[in-house]
C-alpha cells in the first residue's frame, strides 16, 4: 500500500505539472490591454510586470485572464490621473502601473498597484448613500476595507459617464465573484494621492484540498479553524485581564496590541449552548478577515494538523462552515468558516472600536500613558534552554518547515518563503549552546519539521529555528544584562515568577563572538522561581 500510495502521489503531481502554463503567457497580452486603455483615456502610463517566471494552474490563468482586464483599465480610467493633474500635484508627468505575483504557501499572490490618486473613502460613502446601497448608520460602522470594498457592488460605479473601458459598474463586481468563487479574497490597501493596492489571495487548485488548521474543542465538539486565517492565539485571564475587557454596543470586547478586538462565543453562536459569558479563564483564537479581526472563545486549543476538506452538500451548506473532515481518531470534525462567523454577527462592518467613542479613546491614551514602559515577549523554548524569549516587535509568524525543504548557498542554510529566500538562523549553534551544526542534525533527521520563528530584523526577514512556542507576556521590568557576554544575549527578565532569557536576534544574524556562559544556573533559577 505504501508504494501504491508513493505511485499515486507522483501521477498526480505529473498530471498537475501537464495543466499548468507560463504565468507569463498570462500577463502579455495584458500590456496592450493598459496600452489601448491609455490611447482611449490620452494618459500616459509606465506599466511594468514582476514575478511571472513560474507556472501556474490552467484554471488559475482562465481567472486572471478574466478579472485582470478590468482591473487594469479600472487602475488607468480610475486610479491615474491625467498628466496636466499630475503634474499640477507635484507628480511625475508619467504615472506607474505595475503587476506583481508570487507563491506563498498554498496561495498565489497577484499585487495590482498605481500611483495615482487613491480611494476617498468620503467620496465612496456619498455615492453609496445616493445608490442607497446602505444606511448612513451601516457607513459609519464600516472599517476603512469594508468601505473600499463598495468598489465591488454590482452596479456600483465612481465614473459619471460610461466609457468603452469603463463605466458601467459590473466590472469589478464580476471580479470580486469570480475571485470568491474560486475560494480567493482580495484586500485593499490605499491612500490618497498616493495611489492604491489591490491584492488577489489565490488558492493554488489540489485535486485534493489539504490544508493546516488548529483544532479547538467548544461544548465537547472538534471543530477546525483554517490555520491561514488564525493570527494568534490567547489565554485571557478574567482576573488578571478585567481592565482590558470592555462592553461596546452590547458586545465583548476585548483590548488587544492597542486596538478592541470584538469577542464572539463559538458554542452559542453555533447554537450549542445558551451560554454567552467569560470565564474565569478563556481561550480565545484571534482570527482576521478582509480588514477586520475578532476573537473566538473556546473552551480547548487542540493541535494544528493537516486535514483533508471535505465539501458539505448542497442540502447542508451554511455560511459558518467550510466543509467537513476526519480527525486522527477517526471522528467528524467541521471546518469554520470564519469570514461566514463574522457575516452573522456584523464584525465586517465594525471599525476599529477604540475609534469608536471619545471615552474610548481618552481611556486607551490614558492607559498607554501608564504603561509606556510595559513590553511584549514572544515566550519560546530551545533543546537546551527552556525559558527564552523575544521582543514582539520583531516577530513575523510562526512556521512549519519540513527540514527536506533546506537548501545550502556556501555555509548558509536557506528556505523559500513567500516567493523569496529566507536566512536560517540555528540560535543555539549561534549561542554556542551546542557544537553541531544544522546540516549535521537535518542529516539525521530529514523527515522530521521544525519549528521556524519568522522574525523581522531591519526590515528583512529571518527563520529563526526553535524548539516550541509558549505564549506572549507583558511586563514593565527592564531587562538585566549582568548576563549578557555574548552576542545574542541581550540579557534575563523575570515573567510570571520565572526567569527569562532574552536573545537580541540583531546580534545572532551576523555572530561574532561567542562567550562561556553555562545557561545551566538560569534553568537551575527558573526551576527555584516555579
Amino acid at each position: 500500500m505504501g508504494e501504491l500510495s508513493k505511485v499515486s502521489t507522483i501521477l498526480q503531481n505529473q498530471i498537475s505539472e501537464m495543466k499548468k502554463v507560463e504565468l507569463e503567457s498570462v500577463y502579455r497580452p495584458m500590456k496592450r490591454v493598459v496600452r489601448d486603455s491609455c490611447k482611449v483615456l490620452d494618459k500616459n502610463v509606465e506599466f511594468e510586470v514582476k514575478g511571472d517566471s513560474f507556472k501556474i494552474d490552467t484554471s488559475v490563468a482562465k481567472l486572471l485572464n478574466g478579472v485582470l482586464v478590468h482591473m487594469l483599465r479600472n487602475g488607468v480610467d480610475h486610479g491615474i490621473e491625467s498628466s496636466e493633474e499630475r503634474r499640477a500635484l507635484g507628480k511625475p508627468e508619467q504615472g506607474k502601473l505595475s503587476l506583481n505575483s508570487y507563491e506563498t504557501g498554498e496561495n498565489i499572490i497577484v499585487e495590482v498597484e498605481d500611483d495615482g490618486k487613491g480611494l476617498d473613502k468620503e467620496f465612496l460613502k456619498k455615492k453609496a448613500l445616493e445608490k442607497e446601497l446602505y444606511s448612513e448608520e451601516e457607513l459609519e460602522k464600516m472599517s476603512d476595507q469594508r468601505i473600499y470594498s463598495i468598489i465591488f457592488e454590482s452596479g456600483f460605479s465612481t465614473n459619471t459617464e460610461v466609457t468603452s473601458v469603463s463605466g458601467r459598474g459590473v466590472g469589478m463586481d464580476m471580479v470580486k465573484s469570480s475571485i470568491s468563487e474560486f475560494g480567493g479574497k482580495i484586500l485593499i490597501d490605499s491612500k490618497i494621492g498616493q495611489g492604491s493596492k489591490f491584492v488577489l489571495v489565490i488558492p493554488i487548485p489540489r485535486s485534493i484540498l489539504i490544508i493546516k488548521s488548529l483544532m479547538v474543542t467548544s461544548e465537547n465538539s472538534h471543530f477546525n479553524i483554517p490555520l491561514d486565517d488564525v493570527d494568534e492565539v490567547v489565554l485571557l485571564d478574567h482576573s488578571k485581564n478585567k481592565k482590558d475587557i470592555h462592553e461596546l454596543n452590547g458586545a465583548i470586547m476585548l483590548r488587544h496590541h492597542g486596538s478592541l478586538c470584538p469577542l464572539v462565543h463559538l458554542g452559542h453562536t453555533l447554537g450549542l449552548s445558551q451560554r454567552n459569558e467569560l470565564s474565569d479563564i478563556q481561550n480565545v483564537v484571534i482570527v482576521r478577515g478582509e480588514g477586520y479581526r475578532y476573537g473566538l472563545l473556546v473552551d480547548e486549543i487542540n493541535d494544528i494538523e493537516e486535514i483533508v476538506v471535505k465539501k458539505l452538500s448542497k442540502h447542508f451548506e451554511t455560511q459558518e462552515y467550510l466543509g467537513t473532515t476526519f480527525s486522527d481518531d477517526g471522528a467528524l470534525s467541521l471546518i469554520l468558516d470564519c469570514d461566514g462567523v463574522a457575516s452573522r454577527h456584523g464584525i465586517q462592518n465594525y471599525v476599529d472600536a477604540s475609534d469608536q467613542i471619545d471615552e474610548e479613546r481618552l481611556y486607551i491614551h490614558h492607559q498607554d500613558e501608564e504603561n509606556q514602559k510595559a513590553q511584549e515577549f514572544m515566550r519560546f523554548s530551545l533543546n537546551s534552554l527552556e525559558n527564552c524569549a523575544l521582543s514582539l516587535d520583531h516577530v513575523f509568524r510562526l512556521e512549519e518547515v519540513k527540514m527536506s525543504s533546506v537548501q545550502y548557498t556556501g555555509n548558509r542554510a536557506l528556505i523559500r518563503y513567500r516567493g523569496k529566500s529566507l536566512p536560517l538562523v540555528y540560535v543555539e549553534h549561534e549561542l554556542g549552546l551546542t557544537d553541531n551544526t544544522l546540516e549535521q542534525v537535518i542529516s539525521s533527521h530529514t523527515d522530521d519539521v521544525m519549528n521556524v520563528l519568522v522574525v523581522n530584523i531591519k526590515n528583512k526577514l529571518y527563520g529563526a529555528i526553535i524548539k516550541e512556542l509558549q505564549d506572549i507576556a507583558t511586563t514593565e521590568e527592564t531587562v538585566d544584562r549582568v548576563f549578557s557576554d555574548r552576542d545574542g544575549v541581550l540579557g534575563t527578565i523575570t515573567i510570571e515568577d520565572r526567569i527569562v532569557t532574552v536573545l537580541n536576534f540583531e546580534e545572532l544574524v551576523v555572530p561574532k563572538k561567542r562567550g562561556h556562559l553555562s545557561f545551566s544556573n538560569l534553568d537551575q533559577k527558573n526551576e527555584k522561581a516555579a
